[in-house]
């Protein structure tokens, strides 16, 4: 996942959003004070700030150059990775197991990256987008991302930060099958 710059801004941002929420809320007086409204006025504050954050961090990270993709991340097998794409290919393809986290989109997406047969960059649409990966063959490993950071995102929607050059489109049979991937993604919530 990356570091440095890009994480200080978004933080910095979120930050700042979370303490204007805050100051706001301090700052507003009502004539009433039951204590039925204040759960219902406090939980609505809290739901306005947390998509406030993350349209700040999306438009932030966009900004930035980055592209910004939401979804449920799964950490799967290579038979479970199939299953989930509705593929009809031989699991032998997936000979040398592994085990993958990929980003489903809520919707097909269009998503920018370089084509892996190194004719540049271009734009396709996408169901997912591969975020990491480690699959041990008996004489090299496949590794990308850092699988264990996405391991506590499994099962969970969030949003994703990466740029176009960090995003690779296939030019053989790999895992997620005509899917692109990423070598280097961040979490923005």
């Amino acid at each position: 996942m990356k570091t440095g710059r890009f994480t200080t801004a978004v933080a910095a941002v979120s930050a700042c959003a979370f303490a204007l929420a805050v100051c706001v809320g301090c700052g507003s007086s009502t004539t009433n004070d039951s204590a039925e409204t204040a759960p219902a006025a406090e939980e609505q504050q809290t739901e306005t700030t947390t998509e406030d954050t993350s349209a700040i961090a999306a438009e932030t990270a966009i900004s930035l150059g980055y592209q910004v993709f939401e979804g449920e991340l799964h950490v799967v097998s290579a038979e479970e990775l199939l299953a989930l794409q509705e593929s009809d290919i031989d699991p032998a393809v997936a000979s040398g197991g592994g085990t993958y986290a990929v980003l489903v989109f809520d919707q097909e997406t269009e998503v920018s990256g370089m084509s892996a047969d190194g004719s540049g960059e271009r734009t396709e649409m996408a169901k997912m987008l591969g975020v990491a990966e480690h699959t041990d063959y008996d004489n090299f490993v496949v590794e990308y991302g850092d699988l264990d950071s996405w391991k506590s995102f499994d099962g969970q929607h969030i949003m994703v930060a990466a740029k176009a050059e960090d995003i690779m489109f296939p030019s053989d049979v790999r895992l997620p099958i005509n899917e692109p991937t990423a070598s280097s993604a961040t979490v923005l919530k």
